[in-house]
């Protein structure tokens, strides 16, 4: 008989040690499931792509994207043209202009 008590307390002691873990775990993922902690998450994913942004607070981060982004498309317009040129085939290049034609 003290076997069956002592094993029902034993048990009775784990459910609660369980219980109290499911608590936590599902506090945790209220958490993580917030809109608040899926915008921290976005953030500092997006810290991670944008060079300079890890020692950045959001609002300063956004501003950071926004230049880096701005940046980035001024590269695209100044390469674009210089890509196309150098693709063309021999026989579309631009004819070289004489001294004597100026």
């Amino acid at each position: 008989m003290d076997d069956r008590l002592m094993m029902m307390m034993s048990c009775k002691k784990n459910s609660s040690r369980l219980m109290r873990i499911s608590g936590r775990r599902r506090s945790r993922r209220r958490v993580k499931n917030s809109s608040h902690g899926r915008m921290m998450r976005k953030v500092k994913k997006l810290q991670k792509l944008i060079p300079g942004g890890k020692g950045l607070n959001a609002d300063q981060l956004f501003v950071h994207t926004a230049n880096y982004i701005m940046h980035l498309k001024l590269q695209c317009s100044i390469l674009a043209p210089q890509h196309n040129l150098a693709n063309l085939p021999p026989s579309q290049n631009l004819p070289v202009l004489e001294s004597s034609a100026i």
